[in-house]
């Protein structure tokens, strides 16, 4: 990824080796940031939400539904 400029703003310079391991098993271990750092906190309900849907499930509800939806409000985390 780095050696084709995949990543826009990866800069590093030098002789890159990463002698007989996979790549992504190097760049796997980094230490991760939370994507939105951001501090400020919400004043009122529903102001931002986060939504997280997942599925096909191999495997239907008893109700019959194969996908899987999470709702959670910023500032009142319900």
């Amino acid at each position: 990824m780095i050696v084709e400029n995949l990543i826009d703003g990866l800069n590093i310079s030098g002789e890159l080796s990463i002698d007989g391991l996979c790549e992504d098993y190097i760049y796997g271990k980094h230490t991760a940031y939370l994507y939105n750092n951001n501090k400020t906190h919400k004043k009122e309900v529903l102001e931002c939400i986060h939504i997280d849907i997942w599925g096909l499930s191999q495997v239907q509800s008893m109700g019959g539904a194969s996908y899987f939806m999470i709702i959670i409000d910023s500032f009142s985390l319900y």
